[in-house]
């Protein structure tokens, strides 16, 4: 046993130890409890596990201030909702679980008020989770910690999956939107930023389907706009080296990405551009002729005829007639 182990025990009995250094992360997971006590080696009494923990942030919305019952609620021999509001703030303020509050507390607190806070005052706790969610992502930096606390808050307050996703939708596609395309601006291997991209998918609330479209929507500027950045313009036409098209499309496997199959028009774009660059800049192949060139090299030789299509207007000066006579001529 290491010598920063520390000894739990909870109600009086002891029931296991744990690394200093994981004790934040257990006590997160809910598996060691503030209001447990620990003790090691060198101690004289034991000590609540709080001691050692950094003081818990205030809770990301404010607690209701005091409002008289209504008409409705006199005659129902209810509280008022704010009271409700109120004493499941001081629950979630106390909570061993942070942002996480008990059936049995819901319970208590609906004896004393008589209702349940969950289903009578849904808008205002909806409020209270976009108040969370806002200053959880106001630093850019979605922790494990707090995402932790939203599910913690969407138990807390009766939200099933639904109702939470259309909660948070809109704000974790613009944070992993951001997120993506700061991954792929930076320096790095493709395969590095694939990694990381991974990480970042892992860490938003969000379906993987609809990581994938916001994802999909981050590919398509970033490849549009290397694509952009190398093409070389000529006689009005986009010209593009076929060892950058090789690149492109290696990093997109890297990426998991078809990009003929999911961004169909950039890979037509990619293949015309390229197409361009052989007929332009790629060095010509000789080809074998039976014609007297010389010390010439023939690099293509096809029989053509070529026709131009003409208008020649006559005008008479004498009494004024004009004609329009259309007539081929060979074109060399």
């Amino acid at each position: 046993m290491a010598s920063d182990d520390l000894h739990l025990a909870r109600a009086g009995q002891e029931y296991g130890t744990c690394a200093a250094a994981e004790l934040a992360a257990r006590v997160s997971a809910g598996e060691v409890l503030p209001t447990d006590h620990y003790w090691r080696p060198g101690m004289k009494d034991w000590a609540l596990v709080s001691s050692l923990l950094a003081p818990r942030p205030p809770l990301p919305f404010a607690r209701p201030a005091d409002k008289a019952a209504n008409f409705l609620d006199d005659l129902f021999s209810r509280e008022s909702k704010v009271k409700g509001l109120q004493l499941l703030w001081d629950k979630l303020a106390v909570a061993p679980r942070e942002c996480l509050v008990t059936e049995a507390d819901h319970v208590a607190i609906a004896t004393q008020v008589g209702y349940d806070v969950r289903k009578r005052c849904q808008d205002e706790l909806k409020q209270w989770y976009r108040q969370a969610l806002a200053a959880y992502l106001a630093d850019r930096l979605f922790t494990p910690g707090e995402k932790l606390n939203l599910e913690n808050l969407a138990r807390s307050f009766g939200f099933d999956s639904v109702t939470t996703l259309s909660l948070h939708r809109a704000e974790f596609e613009s944070y992993y939107s951001v997120g993506a395309m700061t991954c792929l601006m930076r320096s790095g291997t493709p395969e590095e930023k694939a990694r990381q991209l991974d990480l970042l998918a892992r860490e938003v609330p969000l379906p993987s389907s609809v990581v994938a479209e916001v994802k999909l929507r981050a590919f398509k500027t970033y490849f549009g706009d290397l694509y952009k950045q190398n093409i070389v313009r000529e006689d009005d036409e986009n010209l593009l080296d076929p060892s950058i098209e090789r690149e492109l499309r290696r990093m997109a496997d890297v990426h998991g990405l078809s990009l003929a199959s999911a961004l169909p028009e950039l890979s037509e774009q990619l293949t015309q551009s390229t197409q361009l660059w052989q007929l332009y800049k790629a060095p010509l192949t000789p080809v074998a002729s039976d014609r007297e060139l010389g010390s010439e090299a023939c690099y293509w030789e096809r029989q053509v005829d070529l026709y131009q299509n003409k208008r020649v207007t006559v005008r008479r000066g004498y009494s004024g007639f004009g004609s329009s006579v259309r007539i081929f001529g060979s074109l060399r």
